[in-house]
């Protein structure tokens, strides 16, 4: 990679996906910068909003609301003052993302236990794959009530951009990725994304996933993805393409990012987000199913896809194969 980039006149620009690519860029950054620009968030947002755990005072400092959340290792304690049942997971989702991991905990992002006997059986069965375990409550949501704030925000954490999007698939089902959202114009949830980036102070490509709690009606926290996302493709549709503005703003074009911004032509309605390959799948697991498959929202809302292109179909029919390679 070093040898790769002192080969271009410009540097040129690195975009993380993953939560793995964001902290090796972070602790490598000394010496990769010397060769390459990095979309990556400001050191303390790196180190306490991407850890499940350490997020919970950063929020709670700010007045925020996320789920209660004890730190699990050797000889923890089983009375960890959570109600059962509660998940276990990892405090870095990049633990889970991976083909040893995979094995053990399948695609999901959390496992539901329901007693601390459960509890103490999956801690010594996971952390062999993740040196940080967290417990955390379960928040009910509300129907149709998993939000995202889909933003860009400058080196103070200022929004630049940002619109909400409701999630209407997930898989797996419960504590999933989203394979089927639509862009909602929720003016309580768009305010909160607001204040809590700006407020953490945020900079960068983020995603603020919001729930509204089925008991209370109150919007929790659930996490802060500081890197580009699937979703954010959606940005498009409003005439501010988050990643080239990115591009931009990080490499000093400010020109640039100010016609981006200016030419941003409201918060998005009526537009539908596919994770391509992840929703055909879903579509023929369900096929007796159609309700489940949201298939009057999607013929209702105009289409945004990740992956598929008319222009190059690699990079689908590349996610179908591998897909597929897996059943083979």
């Amino acid at each position: 990679m070093l040898a790769l980039g002192g080969n271009f006149k410009k540097k040129p620009f690195i975009v993380p996906a993953t939560d793995e690519e964001v902290l090796f860029l972070y602790k490598n950054s000394e010496i990769i910068e010397k060769y390459y620009t990095i979309s990556n968030p400001k050191k303390d947002i790196v180190e306490n909003v991407i850890d499940k755990f350490n997020i919970q005072d950063l929020l709670k400092f700010h007045g925020f609301t996320y789920p209660k959340t004890a730190l699990l290792s050797d000889g923890f304690e089983t009375d960890l003052k959570l109600d059962y049942p509660c998940i276990i997971k990892s405090a870095s989702a990049g633990d889970w993302k991976n083909e040893k991991s995979s094995t053990l905990v399948g695609e999901s992002k959390a496992v539901v236990v329901n007693d601390a006997a459960e509890l103490a059986l999956y801690f010594e069965k996971f952390k062999r794959i993740s040196p940080r375990l967290i417990a955390q409550e379960i928040i009910e949501p509300a129907e149709g009530g998993i939000f995202s704030f889909c933003s860009y925000s400058d080196r103070d954490g200022k929004v630049l951009h940002g619109f909400v999007t409701q999630k209407l698939i997930q898989y797996p089902e419960g504590f999933g990725t989203a394979v089927l959202c639509q862009t909602v114009d929720d003016n309580e949830v768009y305010e909160l994304g607001r204040s809590v980036i700006e407020r953490l102070g945020a900079d960068g490509v983020c995603e603020t996933e919001i729930i509204r709690d089925a008991r209370t009606g109150k919007l929790i926290i659930i996490e802060i993805n500081t890197r580009h996302w699937m979703q954010h493709r959606l940005s498009t549709r409003l005439g501010v393409n988050y990643s080239l503005l990115d591009f931009y703003y990080r490499t000093g074009n400010d020109e640039k990012v100010r016609e981006f911004v200016g030419n941003a032509n409201g918060r998005p309605r009526n537009f539908i987000w596919f994770d391509d390959v992840g929703f055909m799948i879903y579509v023929v697991k369900n096929l007796f199913q159609p309700r489940k498959c949201k298939l009057r929202e999607v013929w209702r809302n105009k289409w945004e896809f990740s992956l598929f292109s008319l222009t190059d179909l690699r990079p689908f029919w590349g996610c179908v194969w591998q897909k597929v390679s897996k059943f083979r």
